[in-house]
C-alpha cells in the first residue's frame, strides 16, 4: 500500500516532537502536518485528508474526541488518542478509536498502536463490510392514547434530553420517549444527525442556519422555526462538520 498520511494534534511541543520522532522511524507513514488546537486540526484534516490521526484529548479550544465526532464519517481518519487521562478510554473505543495511548508511553507501546492502525488500513474491504452491515434505525415509536405512532427519522427536527426522557420534535409537536441521548446517538446515522449540545441533537437536513444569540453564544435554527443552542464544547465539532472557519 502507498505511504500513509498522518497528522499529529497536541498543544504540547514535546509531545508532538516525540510522536514525530517515532513516526519518522517507520517508512510506512508520512506526517502530513501538525496542529495545536481543534480549529487548526479541522482545517488540517480538511486539506490533507489523512488516513491516521494522533490526537490529544484536552486541547485549548475543545476536545479531540469532539473534533472527530463532528466530522462526516467518510472524512474521519483512524484515530489513536494520546493523553495523560485514562477516564476517556471507554468513550474513545465506543467511537471506534484504534488505540488509546497513556502518556508517558514507550516506543514499543507506540509501535503496537501504529501496527494496529496500519493493519486496519491494510484491509479496507473488511472495514467496508463492517460499515455496510451496520444498521441504523429509520423510525422511532412513541406511545399515544390509542396505541403507538411511528416517527420517520426524516421528519424529526431535533431531539433534546430532559432528565430520563427525550423530547422529540416531530410533526410540529413535541413527543416524550424514555431513554438517553447517548444511547440513541449510537443508533442514528451520523451522516444525518449531529450533536450540538450535551443534551441535544438535530437532523442536518432540517438546519436552516446558525445565528449568534449573544457574544460568543450561537444557536441552530431549524426549518420549523425551532432553535437549539450550540454549547461551546461543540463549536469546534460544528465548524469541522460544515467546513466553517468560524461560526
Amino acid at each position: 500500500m502507498s505511504t500513509i498520511r498522518a497528522v499529529i494534534v497536541d498543544d504540547m511541543a514535546p509531545a508532538r516532537a516525540k510522536l514525530r520522532r517515532y513516526l519518522a522511524e517507520d517508512c510506512r507513514v508520512t506526517v502530513a502536518g501538525e496542529a495545536t488546537s481543534c480549529r487548526q486540526a479541522a482545517l488540517l484534516i480538511e486539506e490533507h485528508r489523512p488516513q491516521l490521526a494522533f490526537l490529544d484529548i484536552h486541547l485549548p479550544d475543545g476536545s479531540g474526541m469532539d473534533l472527530i465526532e463532528g466530522l462526516a464519517v467518510p472524512a474521519r481518519p483512524i484515530s489513536i488518542y494520546v493523553t495523560a487521562f485514562d477516564q476517556y478510554a471507554l468513550r474513545a473505543f465506543e467511537m471506534d478509536a484504534r488505540d488509546y495511548l497513556l502518556k508517558p508511553f514507550t516506543r514499543e507501546r507506540f509501535g503496537l498502536a501504529l501496527n494496529r492502525a496500519i493493519e486496519k488500513l491494510s484491509h479496507p474491504s473488511a472495514t467496508q463490510v463492517v460499515v455496510k452491515e451496520r444498521q441504523y434505525i429509520e423510525r422511532m415509536s412513541v406511545k399515544h392514547k390509542s396505541g403507538r405512532w411511528f416517527m420517520d427519522l426524516n421528519e424529526i427536527d431535533a431531539i433534546v434530553a430532559d432528565d430520563h426522557y427525550l423530547r422529540v420534535n416531530w410533526g410540529g409537536r413535541v413527543h416524550l420517549i424514555r431513554g438517553s441521548l447517548r444511547a440513541l446517538q449510537r443508533q442514528l446515522d451520523p451522516d444525518s444527525f449531529v450533536r450540538v449540545h450535551r443534551s441535544a441533537m438535530v437532523r442536518i437536513a432540517s438546519i436552516k442556519g446558525i445565528h449568534e444569540r449573544k457574544r460568543g453564544d450561537y444557536a441552530i435554527e431549524l426549518q420549523s422555526g425551532f432553535a437549539v443552542p450550540i454549547s461551546r464544547r461543540y463549536h469546534t465539532a460544528i465548524r469541522a462538520r460544515f467546513s466553517l472557519r468560524r461560526l
